[in-house]
């Protein structure tokens, strides 16, 4: 009878002993979160740290995706939580039945050191193009789309600053790297580049900069020009609003890491993606654009709305988003 009692004890104790082990692995299951943006040098430096380890969280295991073509794909509802371009993110809101909340800035169009900026207009250094009022009846290129940021500042700038419509000139959509080899194979007239591009361009002599975008953005709102929001979809941070805070504070540290280990990160990143160097992506890093987590409040969430106004103005969103709705109010 003793021996009996034993072994169903045993039974029960082996019993509560895998179970809670069940449940563990059931949590960290449901609370795994998939964050998907851009492969830009920027977003690597940002999550550098959450990658490898080195910033965790007991709670939440945290997967940075990286995807060409990630606002697709959150639009598609693939993934709760991501980087967005700030214009694409007021139409998704206008038109998707799959509403985002934004819950800070990403990239930022001002480097560590200095606010040289990244947006600009270039055309090869012997063209008769000198000005943005130069560009009717040319052949002009511009990054990515005709919704992205790159596409609604310069297309809405042209039109309030210089009183040129898109009717008047020829839009070229490609991603910068490809305009830029355009440009100099003599197929485009002028080309406004963004990401890595632009800084190389900066940097030739053959080439030249006739419009800082950037900097007329600045002169004209007084902030500075965030191009992408972090992300969250809407249902999901209605259920699971203590997840996200700590992916937030995650993503802070590791941006903070990452910015504190640059020169160490960037000899890494020229390694994973060969053909610039490593002293390239810290001089973009310090000069010309790098990421900042801010909660979007004060010149925040004026340099976003000044956005949308600009969007809405080329007639890309009828309405502009309710900040009070579209933001996470922290």
């Amino acid at each position: 009878m003793l021996k009996k009692s034993k072994f169903i004890l045993f039974i029960i104790l082996g019993a509560m002993t895998i179970m809670p082990l069940s449940l563990v692995s059931s949590c960290n299951h449901n609370n795994t979160i998939q964050i998907v943006m851009a492969d830009f040098f920027n977003s690597w430096v940002a999550t550098y740290a959450i990658r490898e380890g080195i910033v965790t969280s007991n709670n939440i295991k945290v997967e940075i995706v990286f995807a060409q073509d990630f606002s697709a794909q959150l639009a598609a509802g693939k993934f709760p939580m991501g980087a967005l371009d700030a214009a694409k993110f007021s139409l998704l809101n206008n038109e998707s039945n799959k509403n985002f909340k934004a819950l800070s800035t990403f990239i930022v169009h001002e480097g560590a050191t200095a606010a040289k900026g990244v947006h600009a207009l270039y055309t090869m250094a012997d063209s008769g193009i000198n000005s943005p009022a130069d560009l009717i009846g040319k052949k002009v290129g511009i990054d990515d789309s005709n919704i992205s940021c790159t596409a609604n500042v310069f297309l809405g700038f042209l039109q309030e600053e210089y009183g040129i419509k898109e009717s008047q000139f020829e839009q070229i959509y490609n991603p910068s790297a490809a305009l830029l080899g355009q440009l100099r194979a003599g197929n485009l007239d002028a080309v406004m580049l963004a990401g890595n591009a632009s800084p190389q361009a900066a940097n030739d002599p053959t080439i030249k900069r006739i419009w800082n975008l950037d900097e007329a953005f600045y002169n004209k709102y007084g902030v500075v020009f965030y191009p992408s929001v972090l992300v969250v979809e809407e249902k999901y941070y209605a259920k699971n609003k203590a997840i996200v805070a700590e992916v937030f504070d995650m993503l802070v540290e590791s941006n903070k890491y990452g910015s504190e280990n640059i020169s160490v990160i960037s000899e890494k990143y020229a390694a994973y993606r060969p053909g610039l160097s490593p002293e390239f992506y810290q001089t973009v890093f310090n000069n010309n654009s790098s990421c900042r987590i801010l909660p979007l409040v004060g010149k925040e969430r004026d340099s976003i709305i000044r956005l949308w106004e600009i969007v809405q103005y080329r007639g890309i969103i009828t309405e502009l988003p309710d900040p009070e709705s579209a933001f996470v109010i922290w």
